[in-house]
């Protein structure tokens, strides 16, 4: 019975905690998943959570600390490095950035090959990152976004067949991405005028 109390108990009291991050009180936030982990040093998502609030704190210093325990509870937590990539992108160390989502050579999570591979064009490396890309189309044919990426890394590469191609590709998959939908129909006007 203790064990389903604790359970309870748990349940409960994350929801409350995440309740609190979602209204932006990241202080209450912070203290509610700080007693969470508290009663309980393995609980992951309750790190990666509070890493979140302190994130949006911009307590960046902090918000490293809480996600690198999250990960060293959980080290296959693909969100939990997504975040501290981010943090480390905010304070401009894209080296770090890199470095993060490289660990574990990037595993084949979809998500975390996808963040390797933005890290690596925020880095000014575009043969990698294209790599990066290329495994996150393999691993999950139906990602969207990838299909821009692989197409501005084909431009970058002087292959602009590849590129209108890739780009036409992301079009009909209907992204969501506003943004890389104009830059993308203004790629492929000005690729097929050539």
């Amino acid at each position: 019975k203790l064990g389903l109390a604790k359970t309870l108990y748990m349940q409960k009291n994350f929801g409350e905690a995440v309740a609190k991050l979602q209204a932006g009180d990241f202080d209450g936030a912070i203290a509610a998943f700080d007693a969470l982990i508290l009663k309980n040093p393995s609980l992951a998502e309750a790190q990666y959570n509070k890493g979140f609030a302190q994130y949006q704190k911009k307590d960046y210093a902090a918000a490293e600390i809480t996600l690198k325990r999250a990960l060293e509870v959980k080290s296959d937590y693909s969100d939990a490095r997504v975040l501290l990539s981010n943090i480390f992108s905010a304070q401009g160390l894209k080296a770090k950035a890199v470095e993060v989502m490289s660990a574990d050579a990037g595993g084949s999570d979809p998500k975390q090959l996808f963040n390797l591979g933005l890290a690596l064009l925020n880095s000014g490396k575009n043969a990698e990152a294209a790599e990066a890309f290329a495994k996150v189309e393999k691993a999950d044919p139906t990602h969207v976004e990838v299909q821009y990426y692989l197409g501005t890394a084909a431009l970058n590469a002087g292959k602009t067949d590849e590129c209108v191609a890739r780009l036409e590709k992301y079009l009909s998959m209907d992204p969501k991405s506003e943004q890389n939908k104009a830059t993308a129909q203004g790629l492929i006007a000005a690729l097929k005028k050539k």
